[in-house]
């Protein structure tokens, strides 16, 4: 994975693990936004609700097939698709520190193995297909939390492998 910091000048340098940034006044190495933020990305495509507690009571999170205005919100998101994929490999290739917050660029691929729900109204049956999405999020975070999420990926290329088309 690549961690890239924004230096005082705005050009970006690959961080090394002793760097540290500030959160809402509260010193956080790297290394825990490197780590937290791929637990969360974790936890948004598997759908581990208890995971959860990553995420601040109030969080905000976007994404083709999800929208949360709270934790609770957020875990009625995540039990749609909790136990849909299994064999989940995860892959932050790239994180980098923006002005409002993290961008990272991530790979998730798991083999769809159980009832998965990614919209309202559309329910996906197991198919056993190994199903790979590629993604970015901004994550903001709130001290050692995700206050805020903003996910893009193709989500009808995610249909249409659900599908087996």
């Amino acid at each position: 994975m690549r961690l890239v910091k924004q230096t005082p000048s705005g050009e970006s340098a690959l961080s090394k693990s002793e760097d540290e940034v500030v959160v809402d006044d509260e010193s956080v190495s790297i290394d825990e936004v490197r780590d937290l933020v791929q637990r969360a990305l974790f936890v948004l495509a598997v759908g581990d609700v208890d995971g959860s507690d990553l995420f601040t009571e109030d969080v905000t999170g976007d994404s083709p097939n999800m929208y949360v205005r709270s934790r609770i919100g957020l875990e009625d998101q995540l039990s749609d698709r909790a136990g849909g994929l299994s064999n989940v490999d995860l892959t932050v290739d790239r994180i980098e520190e923006m002005s409002d917050g993290w961008l990272a660029t991530w790979r998730v691929s798991g083999d769809h193995t159980g009832r998965m729900m990614l919209n309202e109204d559309v329910h996906y049956a197991p198919t056993g297909r190994r199903i790979d999405v590629s993604a970015t999020t901004h994550v903001v975070l709130q001290g050692r939390r995700v206050r805020a999420f903003r996910t893009s990926y193709d989500d009808q290329h995610v249909a249409a492998q659900l599908r087996g088309a």
